[in-house]
């Protein structure tokens, strides 16, 4: 993956008004050679004053990883394991701050629990009954939810914890079906077990606890959340796909002008649209295939002339494993969020920097050829 350097990240903002920053984890937004050292952008250049990171893996394993960099220079192999390394630079940063008065930014992407897993041996035994990829798998998880409770502590010790707002979700649906529940899909697919993830929110000064709500959000809500928290202005001159959730923290409303979207040209479904209790999903006529994970020029190629068709609906409410297509039961909220979905995604699609996309004209069903242009990665 690679993130533009023109994109606007929530550390930038938050810089600007005031924060100081730090990044600890994963970085999965650019790629790092050996050879080149950091290929831009790196946390640095993305708005964080502090960063230690790696740029996809923890490697060779979780455990004693070689792989990190701590402000662009490697650190070479490491003891202890990925998310008890990140969790103590994170917690160091935040004792050896030289304004403790500053308001913060603390962002955390942990390694765990994807592979390669290594958890430690005595959290492994507290599984005997499992086999023992399940059973490291959970130590994983064991391990992690240590390391977040260690983070909430030193915030209480600091005497931060009431006025700090803490965000713990997840990126996608797990790998291991059960995981899932009754929802259909795991990772990588767009049915709700490889989107639908629970989002804690911890702020004691303005969240009530142990308030709960069914309303559904995205990651692409977190950057105008968190801007109307700090009451900092929205990034100018782009559009934005998310909704400040600020009032549904508070118990009230939530109002979004804009339908959730998701998109995965490698999936099937490869593109759903949210509303309400309503979910829409699109296919191509061919799923793609590629034999390569990274995203490379035939990835371009099959995205140029993609043109999604194959249409369900269905009702979360009353089929939240998303056995039943209802589209035909219910045409006119299949025109209607067909419509919708049709339209983001050719919005994304001509933001896309790596391609020239060309909407097909359905009378010719052919897009014309065109010439990628160059990458532009200059600042903004």
């Amino acid at each position: 993956m690679h993130l533009p350097e023109t994109e606007i990240t929530i550390a930038e903002i938050l810089k600007e008004n005031g924060y100081s920053t730090c990044h600890v984890g994963k970085w999965h937004l650019a790629r790092w050679s050996k050879e080149e050292g950091i290929l831009s952008p790196n946390p640095g250049e993305q708005g964080f004053d502090h960063w230690f990171a790696v740029d996809n893996n923890a490697l060779p394993t979780h455990f004693n990883p070689v792989n990190f960099k701590r402000n662009g220079k490697c650190l070479g192999k490491l003891e202890g394991y990925s998310c008890q390394l990140v969790v103590e630079e994170g917690i160091k940063w935040l004792q050896e701050r030289e304004n403790k008065e500053q308001p913060f930014f603390l962002n955390i992407w942990f390694n765990e629990p994807h592979r390669k897993l290594a958890s430690p041996p005595e959290m492994v035994a507290n599984h005997p009954d499992l086999k023992p990829e399940e059973a490291l798998y959970y130590a994983n998880i064991e391990n992690l939810d240590n390391a977040v409770g260690k983070l909430l502590n030193t915030l209480d010790q600091m005497e931060l914890s009431d006025n700090t707002m803490v965000l713990f979700t997840s990126d996608n649906g797990p790998w291991r079906t059960a995981s899932a529940g009754y929802l259909r899909g795991k990772k990588s697919s767009l049915y709700e077990g490889g989107i639908r993830e629970p989002g804690i929110f911890k702020w004691p000064k303005f969240i009530q606890a142990g308030s709960r709500s069914d309303i559904p959000a995205g990651f692409v809500d977190i950057l105008p959340t968190i801007c109307g928290i700090t009451e900092s202005d929205l990034p100018a001159g782009r559009k934005l796909d998310g909704t400040s959730l600020l009032p549904l923290l508070n118990g009230e409303k939530l109002e979004r002008d804009q339908s959730l979207f998701w998109f995965f040209y490698k999936s099937s479904p490869s593109a759903v649209v949210r509303k309400g209790v309503y979910v829409l999903t699109a296919d191509p006529a061919e799923i793609y295939r590629s034999n390569s994970h990274p995203f490379d020029q035939t990835d371009q190629d099959y995205l140029k002339k993609l043109e999604l068709n194959h249409i369900q609906l269905f009702n979360l409410k009353t089929d939240p494993g998303q056995a039943t297509d209802i589209a035909k039961d219910h045409p006119e909220i299949r025109e209607e969020l067909k419509s919708e979905l049709f339209a983001i995604y050719e919005e994304v699609m001509m933001e896309g920097p790596l391609w020239k996309y060309l909407p097909v004209d359905p009378a010719v069903k052919s897009i014309p050829d065109g010439t990628n242009p160059s990458f532009l990665s200059s600042k903004k």
